[in-house]
């Protein structure tokens, strides 16, 4: 049985098949097509001859496709006379052998065609892997940093400064109030405006919300209630702070910001 070296261009491998395996002639040197398996592949025939020949050269193949030949090289016949391949001598049983090694040998061309199936399938998904590797990267680092829930970025006082006004202030209206102004105080004239009005000031005020819900650990379903008091309280302050200016410039005497009358607001406080 005679076997050929091709050469698959779509893989840059080459391995050796049966002559049978190929379709039409097969000169080497020509490009054709070559059944492997169940499949049929574009391949270039680069020597045909005995199997153990074949074996032999396919380490003079290159990556590019090219056989190098040696300096002594094995002569081949393409074709074997019929007395020489049928020889009458030969007993039943050695055919049997004959035969059996025939079907072994094909056996194993299809073999080798699903190993090189599944070398490409495993090339292929490791391309794949490595994509959608790529891929999850990218999306990772556009994602925004972790942040925890309770997470304070201490940017308009220490910790240590607000840990040292919650030691100080057990009540949560003089705490925020307390922290209030060291937070604006560079800027004391925003305490005079409510709150929700502080469109500048947003970001310190989600401060004081933080450091509020942080240091009195206010369970999640009553902050929403708790920052609504202590923006009463905020509001009430400003409020009597507006109230002692227009009295200054009214020329009103011995009225400060608490001694204008009883505050309904329930979290006043004597100040």
């Amino acid at each position: 049985m005679s076997f050929a070296i091709v050469y698959f261009p779509h893989t840059a491998t080459a391995d050796v098949v049966p002559a049978s395996s190929i379709i039409g002639e097969h000169p080497v040197g020509s490009t054709t097509k070559v059944k492997w398996g169940r499949r049929t592949y574009t391949a270039k025939v680069l020597f045909t001859g005995a199997m153990e020949i074949c074996e032999m050269k396919m380490t003079h193949v290159t990556a590019g496709g090219e056989l190098i030949e040696d300096v002594f090289d094995i002569a081949t016949v393409d074709e074997v006379p019929d007395t020489v391949q049928r020889d009458p001598s030969s007993s039943p049983a050695e055919r049997e052998i004959v035969r059996r090694l025939t079907a072994v040998e094909e056996r194993l061309a299809c073999v080798a065609d699903l190993l090189m199936r599944l070398e490409r399938k495993i090339v292929l998904g490791e391309d794949q892997r490595n994509r959608m590797e790529g891929m999850l990267r990218q999306t990772v680092r556009r994602l925004p940093a972790p942040v925890e829930a309770d997470g304070i970025e201490y940017t308009f006082a220490t910790a240590e400064l607000v840990a040292a006004l919650r030691k100080a202030n057990s009540d949560p209206k003089k705490f925020i109030r307390c922290l209030e102004e060291e937070v604006f105080k560079d800027e004391p004239h925003i305490m005079d405006i409510a709150v929700d009005q502080r469109h500048d000031s947003v970001d310190k005020m989600d401060f004081l919300r933080k450091c509020l819900f942080k240091f009195f650990d206010v369970p999640t379903n009553l902050r929403e209630d708790m920052w609504k008091r202590a923006k009463a309280s905020l509001n009430s302050r400003a409020r009597r702070a507006r109230k002692a200016q227009r009295d200054v410039g009214e020329g009103g005497q011995g009225r400060s910001s608490g001694s204008g009358g009883t505050s309904n607001d329930a979290f006043d406080w004597d100040e």
